[in-house]
This record gives C-alpha cells, structure tokens and sequence, in this order.
C-alpha cells in the first residue's frame, strides 16, 4: 500500500477547493450539498479520516457516500484525484489561495483571480493587498469601497491565523467561554453575549471563538474584554471588533452591536457558511439581502433583536443552531420537518459516573442529589475504585 498520509485538515482543504470549483461552474445542485455535507462533517472529526480508510471504516463516516469514497480512497492510494484536477481545470490557480479567507466565497475569489490574473496560489494572497491598497477592486463589477476594506482587514486577519492551531474539544472551549462569560458580565453595559460560530452550533471540536455582544457602550465593552487575564496577545483592536490569542492558544473574536441588531450579528456569526448561503440564496429569491446588520428590502434595513424574527421575517420557522449545516434545515423548516433536538428532560438515565471515589470530583451522595435535582429517574452504573452500583433515584 502506498504511502499518502494526508492529515483531516489536508483532506478537508482539498474537498473545499474542488467544491469552491463546483460553484464557480454551476455544478449540478444535489452534487454540491454532498460536497457540502461531507465538507462539513469530516472537518469536526476527532479521529484520522486516513486511519479510518487505512481500516476499512471510510463508509461509516455519515455524508460519505460511494462516490466521495471512491474520491477519498484514490487520494489515500494515489496522493491525487483526477476527477478534482478535471473540475478545477481551466480556473485561475490563484483563485484557491484566496479559498479560507472570511468574505471571500468561490465566486469572489473567481472573480479577483481572473481580474488580476492570479495564476499562483502562493502568492495570491499578497496581490490581493497589493490591489486593495491601490484601490484597484472597488472598480470591479460587484465590489466596492467598503468591501475592498473588508478585503483588506480580512486578509490581515488571515495572514495572522495563516498557521491554524489545532481545533480543541467542546468540553474544554466550553470552560473557556465560562469564564469570559463570567468576566464580561460584569459590566452593566452587556445586554447580551453569546459564543457563536462552530462552538454554539455544538461541534465536537472548535476552532476560534466568535462573540458577539449586544451593547450600547461598545467602546467600553471592548476596552473591558481587553483587560481579561487569560489574554496573551492582542492581535486587532477596532472600535466594534477586537481578536485576541489566550495563553491557552485559543483565538477569540469579540464582536459588538448594538441591542437592536443584536440577532442579526449572532445569526450571521453563527453560522455554519453553508447554512448561509442557503439562506442567502432563498433571501434572494424574495428580494432580500442578509448581512450580520440585517436584512435589507427596497430601501431599507430592518433589525432583529433576536434570531426567531430575523428567521419570521423571511418566513421561516426559527432553525436552532445545531441544524445549520447547510444541507436541507431550509426545506424541512418549509414543510414543518425540522427534526427536534434531544434535551435535559429526555435522558432517561445516567449509565457511567466517576466520584470522588476515583477520579471525579463529587462524592456520590452528590451524584445523586445532583441526579434528582435533575429528573434523571435512573443513576444508573456508577464506578468507582473498588466498588460497582446501580442506583434507583
């Protein structure tokens, strides 16, 4: 067998690009939520798609279906696809080193490759900044002034998370959002704050942090977010928006609006892309345009202070963040079919413990109030270091 150990990430940015190549190309609709899905699933695995693959167990990856499997085992084998080199051919080289880059979909990065003949992935990036500082791409059909500004602050941020750290589990960026939750609650002028992005959609791993922050003092929000301890390095500082590396090496995006608009911005943040160009595309389709300050129709901008009406407003039932994907949450929430969600109330018993018995840290009599307090009617197998018990609460 042939040495190609690809890496998660590796394989991830492969199957993004040949996708970003579908788009530009207007691929057949069903073929690009494959894509999409499968996209979006193996990049929250915690295991080795290679491993998998290399064992046989490929086809239990849910999304992986026998067409991206074929894909996925020729790229093991071979260390290339050819059916990927044929969809991205005759597209600009450099339109995929623009791929990555927050507010630059597949259609814009066509759009800038083929303008400014950007034939090297490697350097696309930086010829990009060279244009926007000129002013070169808010003259381009589709751009202007405050996208090329954009452009320019999104590339600056790209170029500092170039070197992606590695995603880190739920359970440990959920301390973390803990404890800036508790400092930032402390100033008066926080209406609202809440982690966004892959960590409130409840992905198995996290990236960076994106939170947004509903307030009528942004100044003072940003100014307080920036004295918290953890901070390691300050990487932007804006009037609405700073990014932040914490001594645990978790990136942290702090974003401010104002109460009124405050739904908008955590839909927007929330994500996933996919689900939002789902949802722009059907805004579209009824004279709508999106953006992380509202919706705009005619002339005018409406804002939503919570997430249920922005979703009214474009007549669709409210979506909960953990069906945002981007395969077909639309079309369910259309016909009343969105599945609904697993909560506290439904658990119907607690089958393995640990107690300050062994490893935890609560005694078992704490267990188990805590396991009553909750309605849990079975506190099933418990362990500890010497002993095994099933408890009826």
């Amino acid at each position: 067998m042939n040495e190609n150990r690809i890496s998660n990430k590796e394989v991830v940015a492969q199957l993004k690009e040949v996708l970003a190549a579908m788009d530009v190309k207007n691929f057949n609709v069903f073929k690009v939520r494959a894509y999409q899905n499968a996209i979006a699933i193996l990049d929250n695995l915690t295991v080795s798609i290679y491993d998998l693959w290399e064992n046989g167990r490929l086809k239990e990856i849910p999304g992986v279906g026998s067409g991206i499997y074929s894909h996925l085992d020729e790229l093991f084998k071979t260390g290339s696809v050819k059916e990927f080199e044929a969809i991205k051919k005759g597209l600009p080289e450099g339109m995929f080193g623009l791929i990555g880059i927050r507010g630059i979909g597949a259609r814009k990065a066509f759009k800038l490759a083929t303008a400014f003949k950007l034939n090297d992935r490697n350097t696309a990036v930086e010829k990009v900044k060279e244009h926007a500082e000129k002013g070169d791409i808010q003259k381009l059909e589709g751009f202007g002034e405050k996208s090329e500004a954009d452009i320019l602050e999104a590339i600056a941020q790209f170029k500092m998370t170039k070197n992606e750290k590695q995603r880190v589990l739920y359970s440990k960026a959920e301390e973390t959002v803990e404890r800036i939750y508790t400092y930032m609650k402390k100033l008066d002028c926080v209406d609202e704050i809440e982690a966004a992005g892959s960590f409130r959609r409840k992905n198995a791993t996290i990236g960076d942090l994106d939170i947004p922050i509903a307030t009528n003092e942004p100044e003072k929000a940003i100014d307080h977010f920036l004295m918290f301890p953890e901070i390691d390095e300050v990487l932007v500082k804006g009037d609405k928006k700073c990014s932040v590396v914490l001594k645990n090496d978790l990136q942290v995006d702090i974003r401010v609006s104002t109460p009124q608009a405050y739904g908008a911005m955590l839909q927007y943040f929330t994500g996933s892309k996919q689900h939002n160009i789902l949802l722009r595309n059907f805004a579209l389709a009824k004279n709508m345009s999106l953006s992380e300050y509202g919706i705009k129709k005619g002339g005018d901008t409406y804002e939503f202070s919570d997430e249920p009406s922005f979703y009214k407003f474009l007549g669709l039932p409210y979506i909960e963040p953990e069906l945002r994907n981007g395969s077909n949450e639309i079309e369910a929430a259309l016909e009343n079919k969105l599945p609904k969600l697993i909560e506290i109330g439904d658990i119907r018993g607690e089958v393995h413990t640990h107690t300050t018995d062994s490893d935890g840290v609560n005694s078992l009599d704490e267990m188990v109030a805590a396991a009553i307090s909750l309605g849990v009617p079975v506190f099933g197998y418990f362990r500890s270091r010497a002993k095994r018990y099933l408890t009826w609460v």
